[in-house]
């Protein structure tokens, strides 16, 4: 009886990594998908989403977003647009709460018109996390020193 195995997820850049590596060795499937840990219609798949990958792969969000994973954005621009402010307040040294992230992203929503029906809930904002790999603690009380 053969054993189930359990649905991974990857990354683009790891993705394209293995690609790079197929191209490198002459096209040679089986040599990556060993190397890689997967099977060789996932190497063949992403050989041939290679350009898609590469574009997803491109500017602010590279890195931070797997491909597929969650429910699809309400807008890509929205969603690019709440990344740089969160990533503008951190390079300032502030503090980044949920609540300031849901104020911003509707200001945002209304500066690209996007459906008035838009509400940043508690639930797309745990859902643009997990899409940008963001978590965010709680801050130390550093009062006593």
């Amino acid at each position: 009886m053969a054993l189930c195995r359990r649905r991974r997820s990857f990354t683009v850049e790891y993705k394209i990594q293995a690609v790079k590596y197929l191209r490198a060795n002459n096209c040679n499937v089986s040599k990556t998908a060993r190397e890689y840990g997967v099977e060789r219609v996932r190497i063949r798949e992403w050989n041939k989403n290679y350009i898609k990958l590469a574009a997803e792969n491109e500017g602010d969000r590279k890195k931070k977003r797997k491909l597929h994973v969650g429910r699809r954005p309400i807008s890509i621009e929205l969603d690019n647009a709440v990344y740089q402010y969160y990533k503008d307040e951190l390079s300032h040294d502030r503090l980044v709460s949920n609540k300031s992230l849901k104020k911003k992203a509707l200001e945002l929503a209304k500066e690209l018109n996007i459906s008035q029906t838009f509400r940043a809930s508690d639930t797309w904002l745990k859902r643009w996390k997990k899409r940008l790999g963001i978590a965010l603690h709680k801050a130390a009380n550093n009062s006593n020193c």
